[in-house]
């Protein structure tokens, strides 16, 4: 048994040192830490969450114990054992690590795999997205803090100019941002596109200017070069953003984070998108008559080209 445990021991090293990394790592190293403790059964959960770290958190608690070979009481003993208070505990600390891992062919096996596990009687993939979209929603009005708002909105007030970042799958949240935003403030920038001429287009940034820096996992690199030339401006820098966890924390003055979904092949933006809407609507009320000004002049100027269609 001794022997055992130890060629075990020196299984989840290697695994550590070479396969994962970064990927789980407080999580593999408590499982470490505590294999001698382990049960037979515990240990073969070890091993599969040594050797599947992507899954855990995704699959419910029941999937997992039929996926790994185990009883939903041995995870739940598991979990306590490492210092958890449950599963769902432990799926986070993992998922803050894995997403940053995660493919978009990966994320559609897990949500297959996930899907796979329901019985006939349950939702469908449709009302299951709609459930976790609303679930995210849900989250963020627990975690977003009033003052944070309040000290945002101030800003944009304040701010010479906002200029707002996102790239790859948070191109579409930085263009209706500043879809928005250019509603009611008076210079409004969006960067969401990566070229040779990228960095001109935050050259005349301030210490004046206001920073917006959209990023989910995988986390686009631009995002962060382009964050890091902000940073050096000395603009402030606002991030929206899932975890604390995120790269882009350490470039922001303000962050917020907002929840995703990770398990389809879609971005998960119900989230992040409702955030923007009441953040820009919240803004309109606190400074009604800057943004009665701006509108008007937005109405204007779609006027005067005709933008919209007339039906008679």
């Amino acid at each position: 048994m001794a022997k055992r445990t130890e060629e075990m021991k020196n299984r989840l090293t290697k695994k550590l040192d070479n396969e994962h990394g970064a990927i789980a790592q407080e999580v593999i190293k408590r499982i470490h830490t505590k294999m001698g403790d382990f049960t037979r059964r515990q240990r073969f959960l070890a091993e599969y969450m040594i050797k599947f770290p992507e899954k855990i958190g995704y699959l419910s608690i029941a999937q997992l114990a039929d996926a790994s070979g185990v009883s939903v009481a041995t995870i739940v003993r598991f979990c306590n054992e490492l210092g958890y208070k449950g599963y769902i505990e432990l799926g986070r600390e993992v998922q803050k690590s894995v997403q940053f891992e995660l493919s978009t062919l990966m994320r559609f096996g897990i949500g297959r795999e996930s899907a796979k596990g329901n019985n006939a009687h349950s939702d469908s993939t449709f009302e299951r997205i709609i459930n976790t979209e609303m679930d995210s929603i849900a989250q963020m009005s627990i975690s977003v803090k009033r003052d944070d708002v309040t000290t945002c909105i101030n800003w944009m007030s304040g701010a010479k100019d906002v200029t707002i970042i996102g790239n790859m799958g948070s191109a579409s949240l930085a263009s209706y941002f500043g879809y928005a935003a250019n509603k009611v403030l008076n210079s409004v920038n969006v960067v969401n596109q990566v070229g040779a001429d990228t960095p001109y287009l935050i050259q005349n940034l301030t210490r004046d200017s206001l920073v917006f820096l959209i990023a989910y996992p995988r986390y686009p690199e631009s995002t962060l070069r382009l964050g890091r030339l902000c940073k050096e401006k000395g603009c402030k820098i606002v991030s929206i953003t899932n975890s604390n966890n995120s790269p882009v924390i350490h470039l922001s003055d303000l962050p917020f984070f907002i929840p995703i979904s990770m398990t389809t092949v879609v971005d998960s933006f119900a989230a992040p998108t409702t955030f923007i809407h009441a953040l820009i609507a919240e803004y309109s009320m606190k400074f009604p008559e800057k943004t009665r000004e701006r509108l008007n002049s937005f109405e204007q100027y779609t006027k005067s080209i005709k933008i919209w269609h007339k039906p008679y």
